[in-house]
Parts: C-alpha cells; sequence; structure tokens
C-alpha cells in the first residue's frame, strides 16, 4: 500500500505543467489562462504523454500570444467547457487494473488531444464574434479545397459518421492549426518581414508602386529557364496598350516637321560605279572561310565560302537542326547594330548594321583622337530578316534590303526610335538615331524596298542630308540612348550630359540642349536610361572610373556616385534591365556585375557572368522587356547569355550562364572557326588582374551584341564580332518548335546566298 501512495503522489507532481525558465518563452506563456483541469488525468499516465500534453498546451500559448487583438477593446474571455458534477468515484474492478498501461496512455492521449481541440475551436469562435476573423488568417491562400470540404462535411454531420471519418476530420483540424502556429511563431513573422524587405529593395514598395508587384509575378515564370528564355514566357507582357502607346507617338510633331529635309540620291552601280568603290576595300579580298558545325567522328567541321553580303543557314545540311538562324559576312568590323523597332505581327524583321571599310583620320591633328572629329566613308546596312513563328516552313536566307553611304565616320552607335505600335506609313521601316566619329547625331528614315534576288542587285543611297543634325560646337558626342519617343540623353567628351527634345528641335540649326550638366570630370563612354521605371533617371560610366547616377531635372544635387571596389575597363557598357530592375556592367576584368537600383549606395549586387564584358545589352521590348535574360559578349569570342532574376528569387543558388557560341581564328591558315553546343556553366570569381588576362586577336572580338524588342520576336538575338560575321538566331528553349523537320531542307541548301561551297569538305582547323 505504501508503494502504490507514494507511486500516486509522483504522478500528481508530475503532471504538474511546469514553465520553462526562459524569461520571453515564459513570459508568452503567461498571457493565456492554462485551466489545468481540462487536462487532468488519471495517475497511470506515462511520462511520455505528459511531455506531448506539456508540448500541446505551449504550443497553444505561444499560438494565442500572437492572436490578433485590438488594444480599444477589452480582451475576449474564452468559453470553457463547464466542470462535470462531482461523481462518486467507482471502484475500480478487475479487468481495469489488469489492463495494459499502453492502452490507458493511447486513450488518454486522445482524450487530451479532442480536449485541447474543443477549447481551441471555442476561444477562437468567442474571439471572432467579438472582434472578426483575425487579418493573418483571412490572407491565408494554402488551405486545401479537399481538406474544407471533409471538414464541412463533418462539422454539417451529414450523412453516418464512422471512427475513421471522425479521426481523418481530427488529422485535418491538427494539420491546419499546426500550420496557423507555424505561422504565427516569432521566427515566421521575422521570415516575412525579411522577405518584404527583400522585395521592397528589388521590386519596389507596391503600397507605393502598384506595379511592384506585377513586375515580381512577371518575372517570376523565367526562374527555372537557366540558359535561354522560353518562348512560352516572353509572350507575357505587363501592361501593354497598343492604342495608348501609338497616341503617344503621335505626339511626336517632329517626325512630319523634318522629314522633307531628308535628301538621299540612289546610285547606279555601274555609272557610280568609282564613287561607290571608296566606301569598300581598295584592294580585293578574298572569300571568308568559316568552319561551322557540329564535330563529325573524326574530329572536323563544315567548311564554307562566304564572300561580302552572303550567309549561311544553321540548318543546312550536315549543321544543326535544332537550330534557327544564319552567320552573315558583313564585309568588314561590325561598328554597331540594332533590331528595327514597331515590326510587331511581321513576318521580316529589319536589322541595322553599321561598318567601315576604311580608317579614319582625325580632322583637327593638335587634338587626340578621342576628342577631335574623325571623317571616312562608312556604311548602314539595312537587313532583312525572314522571322516566322513557330510551326511554318524553311525560310529563305536573308537578304539586304539597301545600303546607306556616309562621309562622317563610323557609325558607333545606332539606335532606333523606341516603341510598339505599327507604323501607319506605308513602306516605312522606321526611324533610327546614329552617332558618328565626327561627333554629331543625326536622325534618319530608314524605307522599306522590293526584296533583291541577289546581293550585287539591292539598292544603294548616298545619305547627304539627314532629317535631323544634333551637335555642339565646344565638344563632342560620345554616346547616347533614348528616354522616351522624342527625347535623348547624350554623353559629351568633356564629361557633361545633354538632354534634347526633338519636338522643340527645328531642321539645319544648331539647338542648346533643354539640359546641359557636368557630370564626371572625363570623357563618357557609356550612358543608359532607367526609364519607364525611372524616366527622369540616367545611368553614366566615364573615363576617370566613376559610375554615376542623377536625375536629369536636378543633376547637379541627385548626383549618387555609386562604390566601386575593384578597377574596371576603360570602356565600360551600362545596360538596364527593367524586369529585373537592375543595372548591369562590368567589375573588375572577371566579369559583369548585376546591381539593384535601390542598392546603388551599398555597392550590393552579384556577378552575373564572367566575360570582360566588352558590350552587353538587356531587353527593353513593350517598355517592361520581354525577358530578364542578358547578353555579355567579350574579347574572348564568347557570347554569354545570363538570367538576372534566378538569383533574387533564390538568393543562396549558384549563378549560372551560357555560352551562345565562340568565334576562333587560326593566323596561319586565315580559318575562323564558330563553336557551339556549349553546356550551361557556373559564374565564378576570378582575379584575372593578379592571374593575367590573354591576348586576343581584333578578329575575334565582340564588338556588338542586342535583342529583338519586338513582341513575339524577343528570343532572336544579333552578335557582330571584329571579322564583320553577324550572327542572328533564334535561341529560346522551344526553338525546335520553329525549325522546319529533318529533312525538309533541299539540296540547295548552303549554296548560292548562302555561300556554301556545293558539296562541302570536312576541313579540321589549325590552332595556334
Amino acid at each position: 500500500m505504501a508503494t502504490n501512495q507514494d507511486n500516486g503522489e509522483a504522478a500528481e507532481a508530475s503532471s504538474t505543467v511546469t514553465i520553462p525558465s526562459r524569461p520571453k518563452r515564459q513570459a508568452v506563456i503567461q498571457r493565456k489562462p492554462i485551466v489545468l483541469g481540462e487536462y487532468a488525468t488519471d495517475s497511470d499516465e506515462s511520462e511520455g504523454s505528459r511531455l506531448e500534453r506539456r508540448r500541446l498546451m505551449e504550443l497553444e500559448a505561444l499560438d494565442s500570444s500572437d492572436k490578433f487583438q485590438p488594444p480599444s477593446r477589452a480582451k475576449a474571455t474564452p468559453k470553457t467547457r463547464k466542470p462535470k458534477a462531482n461523481a462518486p468515484k467507482k471502484a475500480p474492478t478487475k479487468a481495469s487494473t489488469n489492463a495494459s498501461p499502453k492502452v490507458s496512455t493511447k486513450v488518454s492521449t486522445k482524450a487530451s488531444m479532442e480536449a485541447s481541440q474543443e477549447f481551441d475551436s471555442d476561444e477562437e469562435a468567442a474571439r471572432e464574434e467579438l472582434y472578426g476573423q483575425d487579418p493573418d488568417e483571412m490572407s491565408l491562400d494554402e488551405e486545401d479545397s479537399d481538406e474544407e470540404g471533409a471538414s464541412d462535411d463533418e462539422d454539417e454531420g451529414t450523412g453516418p459518421t464512422t471512427p475513421t471519418k471522425k479521426n481523418a476530420a481530427s488529422r485535418i483540424r491538427t494539420a491546419k492549426q499546426k500550420k496557423l502556429k507555424s505561422m504565427n511563431t516569432p521566427v515566421a513573422l521575422h521570415r516575412r518581414m525579411i522577405r518584404r524587405m527583400k522585395d521592397i529593395s528589388y521590386w519596389g514598395d507596391h503600397e507605393v508602386d502598384p506595379m511592384a508587384l506585377k513586375r515580381k509575378e512577371m518575372a517570376r515564370p523565367f526562374i527555372y529557364d537557366i540558359s535561354a528564355p522560353a518562348r512560352a514566357h516572353v509572350g507575357k507582357m505587363l501592361d501593354f496598350d497598343a492604342e495608348k502607346e501609338a497616341q503617344e507617338l503621335a505626339r511626336g510633331i517632329y517626325i512630319e516637321r523634318m522629314t522633307p529635309f531628308q535628301e538621299i540620291i540612289l546610285l547606279d552601280r555601274v555609272a557610280d560605279a568609282e564613287k561607290i568603290a571608296k566606301y569598300y576595300w581598295q584592294v580585293p579580298k578574298k572569300p571568308l572561310t568559316l568552319l561551322l558545325g557540329p564535330f563529325t567522328k573524326s574530329g572536323q567541321q563544315k567548311k564554307f565560302q562566304l564572300k561580302i553580303h552572303e550567309s549561311v543557314s544553321l540548318t543546312a545540311p550536315d549543321l544543326f537542326h535544332g537550330k534557327n538562324g544564319w552567320v552573315i559576312n558583313c564585309g568588314n568590323e561590325i561598328q554597331s547594330l540594332d533590331w528595327a523597332t514597331r515590326q510587331d505581327g511581321r513576318d521580316n524583321q529589319f536589322l541595322a548594321i553599321g561598318t567601315k571599310f576604311q580608317e579614319a583620320k582625325p580632322a583637327i591633328k593638335d587634338l587626340p583622337p578621342g576628342f577631335a572629329p574623325c571623317v571616312c566613308p562608312s556604311q548602314i546596312q539595312i537587313w532583312r530578316i525572314p522571322i516566322s513563328k513557330s510551326n511554318t516552313a524553311p525560310k529563305p536566307p536573308p537578304t539586304l534590303d539597301h545600303t546607306l553611304l556616309t562621309d562622317w565616320g563610323a557609325p558607333t552607335e545606332i539606335k532606333w526610335r523606341p516603341g510598339n505600335a505599327p507604323i501607319k506609313g506605308k513602306g516605312i521601316v522606321g526611324h533610327l538615331m546614329a552617332l558618328f566619329e565626327d561627333g554629331q547625331a543625326r536622325l534618319v528614315e530608314v524605307k522599306e524596298h522590293p526584296p533583291s534576288p541577289s546581293p550585287s542587285t539591292a539598292p544603294i543611297y548616298k545619305l547627304t542630308e539627314p532629317m535631323q543634325t544634333l551637335y555642339l560646337n565646344d565638344t563632342l558626342f560620345t554616346v547616347f540612348a533614348w528616354i522616351n519617343h522624342h527625347t535623348l540623353a547624350f554623353g559629351c567628351a568633356n564629361g557633361s550630359v545633354a538632354i534634347y527634345d526633338l519636338n522643340v528641335t527645328l531642321p539645319g540649326r544648331e539647338h542648346l540642349p533643354k539640359s546641359y550638366h557636368y557630370i564626371a570630370a572625363s570623357y563618357i563612354c557609356s550612358i543608359c536610361s532607367l526609364a519607364p521605371s525611372f524616366p527622369d533617371m540616367v545611368a553614366t560610366y566615364s573615363m576617370d572610373g566613376s559610375f554615376n547616377m542623377h536625375d536629369i531635372r536636378e543633376p547637379g544635387i541627385s548626383n549618387t556616385l555609386s562604390h566601386r571596389t575593384r578597377t574596371v575597363a576603360m570602356s565600360t557598357p551600362v545596360a538596364w534591365c527593367e524586369m529585373a530592375q537592375s543595372l548591369c556592367y562590368p567589375e573588375d576584368l572577371s566579369g559583369v556585375l548585376c546591381m539593384g537600383i535601390r542598392k546603388a549606395k551599398k555597392s550590393g549586387g552579384f556577378l552575373c557572368s564572367n566575360n570582360p564584358g566588352d558590350t552587353i545589352a538587356a531587353s527593353t521590348g513593350c517598355g517592361t522587356g520581354l525577358h530578364p535574360f542578358l547578353l555579355n559578349g567579350g574579347r574572348d569570342g564568347k557570347v554569354r547569355i545570363a538570367n538576372l532574376v534566378r538569383k533574387y528569387f533564390y538568393s543562396k543558388c549558384q549563378a549560372m550562364q551560357q555560352v551562345w557560341f565562340q568565334l576562333e581564328y587560326a593566323p596561319t591558315t586565315g580559318f575562323f572557326r564558330m563553336l557551339d553546343g556549349f553546356k550551361p556553366e557556373m559564374v565564378v570569381h576570378r582575379n584575372r588582374v593578379a592571374v593575367g588576362l590573354p591576348f586576343y586577336t581584333y578578329h575575334t572580338n565582340i564588338t556588338k551584341v542586342g535583342w529583338n524588342n519586338n513582341l513575339g520576336y524577343g528570343t532572336w538575338a544579333a552578335a557582330g564580332t571584329g571579322a564583320g560575321l553577324v550572327r542572328v538566331e533564334d535561341v529560346s528553349l522551344d526553338v525546335h518548335q520553329a525549325t522546319p523537320a529533318i529533312g525538309q531542307n533541299n539540296a540547295k541548301a548552303g549554296e548560292g546566298t548562302d555561300g556554301g561551297n556545293g558539296a562541302g569538305s570536312d576541313v579540321e582547323m589549325e590552332m595556334d
């Protein structure tokens, strides 16, 4: 008897709930009244069941502490069950005394869980009746419809209730309670706060900017596209209204006013042969030898002989059946290129390519070449690219629509007037702004011509007078960027930035800029507008090593110098990605840095590509960009594609990049080789300053890259090289939907205008 009495006293002592020693947890638990009578059990309860009951009580106390309580009202008193009347205890029978302790433990544990669930439901009902539904619970969108249906049927009591249904309903309610408890813990609240701060730093505050969440949801589908964008995701737009944009484009009154001032002269290839000859090579050049395609079993590739203005299709025999694109020989080093805008829904897209065949000479000998105007014969080639949508027949090769000859030096920058609304004028491709080596910018109207059967019959024009010429007498324009349909920002050689509004300029006159301020101490080598999210913000990089961002309304006061921890190359490009809300620019010689606009002062960002970053480009179509991928070309002959938003959604994931192609050159043989089929690779930090940077020949240098910004063709990209080769290709992941089936290529592919050599020989390239 003494032994049984001691065991009972020990059970009663152990059944009491002990409060943890941690002060924060103790304060949380003491906020909720604990009714021990609801959880009182027999002394036969095991130690494991007591620990389980104690854990449930602590979770309930922690959960109730985070419930929504209006401060101006009194706290609701929880409804508790009425205690049962004191009844005389029955003497234990022989069966009960001989029962297994495991059975009693299970029964007591189940009873305690049911009691706790019923207590919670009564308390929540009383609180909702007094204060309404908890706002945290109202925002939950993760509940399962099947579970809700099961719980509703159980509560209504329709149909016979079996122990199996009761157990299932109790498990469902327990799962919901655990979910609510896990979302209301201090750790969960802290994580939600950190996530909110991260969203604000990347996409903006949705309470101030309603487009912040829309931009985030628009970029979310691209987080799984590692190597290239998918066409299914590119077709989605944010809020693009073609009619509204057409009305805004119609406000550009300068187009109708300046069109009559443009003068072009059609040259005859026979009568004006001497005039045309000075715009090309003075010495005859041999056809360019290119090795292209996959390697055979003997380690060889297909050999092609490309003359000037000839092309080879990537779907030619023995080449790539899963690609869609061409390689074009433009004749000499590519100075600039850009896809024509406002071409939505057309099967033919237009690509403007600037090149020159002679070296420019400074007009003033006393000044350095970078600060003196340079003139030489140059060209602007307008190419017609036969792009069509998916599931179409094989397409013809690209053709040269026409050529514009100029005497103002090489066109270092070519950018079409932004927009996506179709052009109403018949036969007009669009309007482009070109910056030449003489330091002046010229607006040119480009018209479409009938397709020519061969490049030798394409029309050639001499551009004598453009629509409008912008210049300053005391300095030269070095770079420029479109801010909107009629406003441009120019970077100058003296470190200043000039803003022009074309609606207030008149042809044939020198006009003072709308805004003119000194931003840097030296030559500005790159400029970028942050429109449309920040239409008044401009980012510049100058030769003095400074990276600045300023507001064009108050450039002196708002000038922000971004913190840089490494040295940079002298020709650093800058690109703005609207969908990722980030600026991209090379950092050191190791790669390209992607920096959020709201982290400019903190030097925040991540390395998105390992290429030196001699030229970069981001998508700007439809105002918000068609995808968040970056093209990055370098002097090593490689063009890389990097996803800019994957790192934002998963900050701990490894940044990846995909090599689109690589161009190599062998000086001993004069052969060029283009390599494909690279695997995605990780972006790693490399200190090339300490290791050493190799030297490459200018033939393999990637001079310009660009995305097609027209809706429906956002996955098409173009890359120009120092050898005069331009690769145009659809780099989307589902490109096979737009390519012909295997076996549809005829025997003439790779010949004639495709630049093939007929049968085609397999040649192994000798590299030095």
